[in-house]
């Protein structure tokens, strides 16, 4: 068991902080003093470090039990959470917890215009990534060795979609 910090709206609510099992369980207790209203939302958020494989998202289901200053504390049945289903970096469904998937290049493509020696050549590369790829993101190609194109931190870059780098790539 380890302390994990508590973040979101609530988190003074329960002491910033909950108690975290290795198993996939967060046990959380409300703060003296304090109290969740009936009626009322309450958000707290955790950082977890993902899996490094691809996994289906985990049913995560919530309980609890109502203290009620002596010794007869009321327990308050499991339910199952409703996952948000909203799309992260073009993931269906990328909001739901612990939904897990491993980009890819799905397309990956690249041809040349001149096969000439000593000539210009256009290298032209096609790709599609399996999920959006935000800005600062990179995009790296190797092996396009065997050129007498000198290091160039701002080689200029043509086609349809070469603004989203910037209309220049490093080489």
């Amino acid at each position: 068991k380890a302390h994990l910090a508590v973040g979101g709206t609530d988190a003074g609510s329960f002491g910033d902080e909950g108690i975290w099992t290795d198993s996939g369980t967060l046990v959380l207790t409300v703060a003296s003093g304090g109290g969740l209203s009936a009626g009322t939302n309450h958000t707290v958020s955790i950082v977890l470090q993902n899996n490094d494989t691809a996994q289906g998202a985990q049913n995560v289901s919530v309980s609890g039990v109502a203290a009620s200053g002596g010794v007869d504390n009321s327990p308050v049945a499991s339910v199952e959470m409703d996952p948000d289903t909203q799309h992260i970096l073009g993931v269906a469904d990328g909001a739901s917890p612990l939904l897990l998937v491993e980009s890819t290049f799905d397309v990956y493509k690249i041809a040349q215009s001149f096969p000439l020696a000593s000539a210009s050549n256009t290298i032209t590369a096609t790709i599609q990534g399996s999920i959006d790829f935000p800005a600062a993101s990179t995009i790296t190609l190797t092996g396009l060795s065997g050129t007498q194109t000198t290091d160039n931190t701002a080689l200029a870059l043509g086609g349809t979609h070469s603004g989203l780098f910037g209309n220049a790539g490093g080489w």
